[in-house]
């Protein structure tokens, strides 16, 4: 018999893979509370935590060729070979663009 924590973290994982902006965006909100708990010197210096995922994504592990739109919104998995990367600078912030 599945507990109700159980079903809980079932079900947020579900909706973490379906619909994965609102989930990433509390699992991000809950991470920079925790640091800023935890060492609050390390907070104040770093403004900006990220959230890595790994596992099976069944279904959602896709490569280039098979990234179709109906997976806007979901949490995919893309495994490909990278032929070129290059860094785009926007404003102060610096993001990685990889191509596949």
């Amino acid at each position: 018999m599945l507990s109700l924590w159980k079903l809980l973290i079932l079900c947020h994982v579900c909706r973490l893979v379906n619909d994965s902006f609102e989930e990433l965006h509390a699992f991000h909100l809950a991470l920079r509370e925790y640091v800023g708990n935890v060492d609050p010197s390390y907070y104040k210096e770093h403004h900006e935590f990220f959230i890595g995922l790994e596992g099976s994504f069944g279904a959602k592990h896709v490569t280039p060729r098979t990234l179709l739109s109906h997976f806007l919104g979901n949490m995919v998995c893309v495994e490909g070979i990278v032929t070129k990367c290059k860094l785009l600078s926007k404003h102060w912030d610096i993001y990685p663009f990889v191509v596949v």
